[in-house]
């Protein structure tokens, strides 16, 4: 998440857009909805790969995490899910 606010950031520095004080904490809220919005607006249909590329390395971590507790537990149990 902290790479996609400072990308935003830095962004918004490099084409000189302005943005508010408090970017962080609106980043952190809406950013489903602000990192689309703020790369079709800057770069039109482009901008679609800049998203989806920000978005993957948002949620990267928590399929990392998803997939290594998957692979522990079957490693660990031999089985994927729990018995009933």
């Amino acid at each position: 998440m902290a790479a996609a606010c400072l990308a935003v950031q830095g962004d918004a520095r490099r084409l000189r857009t302005g943005y508010v004080l408090d970017l962080g904490f609106l980043l952190w809220v809406f950013w489903p909805l602000v990192i689309p919005w703020h790369a079709l607006s800057t770069r039109g249909r482009r901008g679609w790969g800049l998203a989806l590329g920000l978005l993957g390395l948002v949620l990267a971590p928590s399929v990392s995490a998803a997939l290594a507790a998957s692979l522990t537990s079957v490693m660990t149990t031999g089985r994927a899910m729990p018995a009933p």
